[in-house]
């Protein structure tokens, strides 16, 4: 929603995402899992323009949805329901959409199906500004006391979704810049249409890159909707989805028959932003690779509101580094970091300072023995080199600086120590646990050439070295 070209660095960042094919653009409660994953799957998940590149909450168009959908062999279910804001107009109004049909998941492309059935989609106040009310009071948000539009609609429809998987294996070069696994592609479509001449649809293409536990997609889509809405919100939200969004998402599932998904995705031309967080039930592996590689997976917190994701993983051709007691004691990797947020220790009042930031480089863990059998205290250290965007615009009646943005090359350090348990010596009896850990570094980040705001009243310096403080939860995958 920002000016100022987040999106640019997003396409990349996003390929360091640890958790989806839909975002705020999508044919809302249509049956499309998130993850490419195979039949049958139960998927549920919350999206909101703040789980996006945004980091503040905006509360614009479709600012928060509910999902809920069952992809089977022979039966596909799906559910949305959607708060609508137009703050330009500061009117509201709430969406509802029920699917059901047909599905047929072939076993020859895990990942792919074809549906088409028929629902429900409803417009009118069902209650979504209570449960915005609630979550802005729990947050410390200002209330939104939009009136809702004077439209209330059910309609009846028909839809059509499919998606298309084609994977293949990654060669043993392409693991320096990320493991092993298998790569190819998805391409997806969906579209409705309802007895009151109102339609949505979409079609997407995805680069997908895959692993036992995981899998990350980074591509494009063209959305479309029109014809006979309900309401003046309802055209706004249309009109502010409408077109081609940046899309990248990615899914994790460190256990048997449960996986994370997290996705974002940007519209260039409206700047919109969507995101969204979910879990997935029940479906297996898409991958039977040719061979298991460790990977970990971390989702932090950071200084200032920050969001990062770390993926750590060995290259097929990392040579041990030394004599089997130093490896028994040392873990050299590589690492792919993305973080974004606001600036820490760097204010100005009215005006706001975000970045994204996206690194690669090595990292070296000490792995010790564990204490009394059960605890593991690993430090670490890295260093790696990447890009690094700072924006500064206006957010107060009274801004200092005018909108303006920097890109950086920028070298990062950081260390910290992760807590993890051995409890068992088979990793499938406490999966839960012994594949789970936490950890809390230090980084510190110089930019290559600083950038200068100035005003008729102020100048100052941004792009300059800084560090920050963190905490995160990783998880160790088999890609």
């Amino acid at each position: 929603m920002r000016p100022g070209g987040r999106w640019r660095i997003t396409l990349c960042a996003l390929l360091a995402v640890s958790a989806c094919g839909r975002l705020g653009a999508a044919v809302s409660g249509l049956p499309q899992p998130s993850a490419p994953l195979p039949a049958p799957l139960l998927y549920v998940d919350t999206g909101n323009d703040s789980l996006s590149d945004e980091v503040e909450n905006r509360d614009d168009f479709r600012t928060g949805t509910l999902d809920a959908g069952y992809m089977g062999h022979h039966l596909a279910l799906a559910g949305n329901t959607s708060i609508l804001t137009d703050r330009a107009a500061a009117t509201r109004i709430d969406q509802f959409t029920a699917t059901g049909g047909y599905a047929w998941t072939p076993a020859s492309s895990p990942g792919s199906y074809v549906s088409a059935g028929v629902g429900l989609r409803g417009w009118g106040d069902f209650g979504g500004q209570h449960v915005q009310d609630a979550v802005h009071r729990y947050g410390g948000y200002t209330q939104l006391e939009f009136p809702y539009d004077d439209a209330k609609r059910f309609d009846a429809l028909g839809y059509v979704s499919s998606r298309y998987v084609y994977l293949t294996d990654t060669p043993d070069v392409a693991s320096w810049f990320g493991p092993p696994g298998r790569w190819g592609m998805m391409l997806s479509t969906a579209g409705l249409a309802t007895t009151r001449r109102d339609y949505e649809g979409e079609v997407e293409l995805d680069a997908l890159y895959a692993g036992r536990q995981g899998a990350l997609w980074l591509g494009g889509r063209y959305h479309d909707e029109g014809g006979n809405l309900p309401s003046a919100t309802t055209e706004a939200v249309a009109a502010h989805e409408r077109g081609w969004w940046l899309m990248a998402g990615a899914s994790i599932q460190p256990w048997e028959s449960a996986g994370i998904v997290l996705d974002a995705g940007i519209n260039p031309h409206t700047e919109g932003a969507f995101g969204r967080f979910g879990m997935e039930f029940f479906a297996p592996s898409p991958v039977a690779s040719r061979q298991v590689q460790a990977v970990e997976v971390d989702l932090g917190s950071y200084s200032a509101a920050v969001v990062g994701v770390q993926v750590r993983w060995r290259p097929v051709h990392l040579i041990p580094p030394g004599p089997p007691w130093l490896e028994r004691w040392l873990r050299s990797e590589l690492f792919l970091d993305y973080r974004f947020g606001n600036i820490p220790h760097q204010s100005v009042p009215d005006d706001a300072f975000d970045c994204d930031q996206l690194l690669l480089g090595p990292s070296e863990t000490i792995t010790p023995p564990s204490l009394l059998g059960v605890l593991k205290l690993c430090p670490y250290g890295y260093a790696g080199g990447g890009v690094r965007v700072e924006r500064l615009q206006p957010s107060g009646a009274d801004p200092t600086f005018t909108a303006q943005q920097a890109t950086r090359p920028v070298v990062q350090l950081g260390c910290g120590v992760r807590l993890s348990t051995t409890i068992s010596r088979n990793p499938q009896h406490l999966l839960a646990i012994d594949r789970i850990h936490l950890g809390l570094g230090y980084d510190r980040w110089f930019p290559i050439g600083s950038a200068t705001a100035t005003s008729s009243s102020d100048t100052l310096r941004y792009q300059v070295p800084n560090w920050s403080l963190g905490g995160y939860i990783g998880f160790l995958l088999d890609w």
